[in-house]
């Protein structure tokens, strides 16, 4: 912990809710050193005296001290002289919430240090209920008449083919910016689901009737083979039809173009009042990228690398010959943080850049060491000047 760059690069991890176990007995062993007492609380100790309290009391230093353990809920709480710490635990909660916390570890300045945003991701049942999904959570997925469908197991939801439903009910998947989700539907189907996207898919497909969701934002599926039953993803106008292959879809609203990338076997693409007519519609093969125009509803294709499309699904951003605006959306998505870019004239030029598990700090300090581009930051907003 000697490395100011390690210290600042760790806290803000801790504030974020991010540490592992290791990393936040490192934090709490510098903030304890500060304090210069023994009998200052452990993280743990003041999470468990907030989880004590009304929850309608929650203020935004309580949620931030909250989420500091979100993904190691299992640790042990030690409760023992737990309360003989309250009025040290409300001085810490006060410190966050007045700022002062960020003085007391020892970085006065996070303004070259971009904090992400945190949303949930949300499931809306068949009834309208909406369920926020814990990531790190188990639970069954239960219909409106109590029949257990499926099982959520951290990041992915598998719904169970074998129970088959009279008619088609839905549920829809919302994942926000900074996060990702994976779903198995009942037919085996694999869809992994970008961030900032959202599907609606019937939670268990009738024999007989066409396969179908409904699809905004980005996704890469893995369709299970039914010649029986095509399977149809609808982005808005357009339809894409297959029988058992691999893509990836992207339909964000504020792209104005939906693509498809075909992986392997063949899709076709055509607007969503038509029927499928091979002899008519566009047929994608492996290597081809289809762009559909909302405004001239025209169907572009062409051959791509089809790893810069799909690179996203195991953690990894790839830009080609992208302009610099696009990358930007891209980082917003991904990280969940809001870009200002003030240049022009940088935003319409093209970028190659390749990053794998790397946060948004230093995906923003690689490309001002390679492209000169300055910027600032308040909190989880970045200015490109």
């Amino acid at each position: 912990m000697e490395n100011n760059l390690e210290i600042r690069k760790l806290h803000l991890k801790f504030i974020a809710g991010d540490c592992t176990l290791e990393e936040v007995g490192k934090v709490v062993q510098y903030f304890q050193a500060a304090k210069q007492t023994d009998d200052f609380p452990s993280v743990v100790d003041v999470l468990a005296l907030i989880e004590k309290t009304p929850k309608v009391d929650e203020t935004a230093s309580k949620l931030i001290v909250r989420r500091i353990l979100s993904d190691s809920k299992s640790a042990t709480v030690f409760k023992r002289n737990l309360w003989k710490y309250a009025s040290i635990a409300a001085f810490f909660i006060g410190l966050i919430g007045l700022g002062i916390f960020y003085q007391q570890i020892g970085f006065d300045d996070l303004n070259d240090i971009v904090i992400p945003g945190n949303a949930a991701i949300t499931l809306e049942l068949d009834n309208g209920e909406i369920k926020v999904i814990d990531e790190n959570g188990s639970e069954a997925i239960v219909t409106a008449s109590g029949k257990v469908i499926g099982q959520q197991n951290k990041t992915k939801l598998k719904y169970e083919g074998e129970k088959k439903l009279n008619e088609l009910t839905y549920n829809t998947l919302t994942v926000p910016y900074g996060k990702r989700f994976d779903i198995e539907l009942s037919d085996g189907t694999v869809v992994y689901l970008n961030a900032g996207s959202s599907i609606k898919y019937p939670v268990s497909f009738i024999e007989g009737l066409k396969r179908q969701v409904f699809l905004t934002g980005e996704a890469y599926l893995e369709v299970a083979r039914n010649v029986d039953n095509p399977f149809i993803v609808n982005a808005d106008e357009l339809n894409v039809q297959v029988l058992g292959t691999k893509f990836n879809i992207s339909n964000y609203p504020e792209d104005k173009r939906a693509e498809v990338v075909l992986v392997e076997g063949s899709v076709g693409m055509y607007r969503d009042n038509e029927n499928f007519d091979k002899s008519k519609n566009v047929v994608l093969l492996p290597g081809l990228k289809g762009s559909f125009d909302e405004n001239t509803l025209e169907i572009e294709t062409k051959e791509v690398s089809t790893k810069v499309y799909t690179a996203w699904v195991s953690g990894e951003l790839v830009f080609r010959n992208m302009t610099f605006d696009n990358i930007l959306k891209k980082l917003e998505r991904t990280y969940n943080v809001t870009i200002y870019n003030g240049n022009r004239i940088l935003g319409r030029k093209p970028f190659n850049a390749s990053f794998k598990d790397r946060d948004i700090n230093e995906v923003l300090q690689s490309f001002k060491k390679h492209y000169g581009i300055e910027y600032s930051i308040i909190n989880n907003e970045v200015k490109i000047n």
